[in-house]
């Protein structure tokens, strides 16, 4: 997963587009459907990293000396995809 994704801002754009008055009500509904799908996939990433925020915190309080070291990666990853 890159830094930060760029889904929200993708969104926000095709958002933008999609409300320009000269476009025909077609182009306007293509927009905010691709639009939403971007918005979908921005979420999708939030609870993704939501679940290895969670994942962490159990490996932590259960896990073996062997989990411990795959904590570190899982924290890694998470400040990857949360721009740290």
């Amino acid at each position: 997963m890159s830094a930060p994704s760029k889904h929200l801002d993708e969104a926000r754009a095709w958002l933008a587009d999609a409300e320009r008055p000269s476009y025909s009500r077609e182009e306007t509904e293509t927009y905010a459907a691709i639009a939403q799908v971007h918005a979908t996939l921005a979420l999708v990433e939030q609870q993704r990293i939501s679940n290895l925020i969670a994942l962490d915190r159990h490996t932590e309080l259960t896990g073996s000396p062997e989990d411990w070291q795959r904590e570190r990666v899982l924290r890694a990853d998470v400040r990857e995809a949360l721009g740290l």
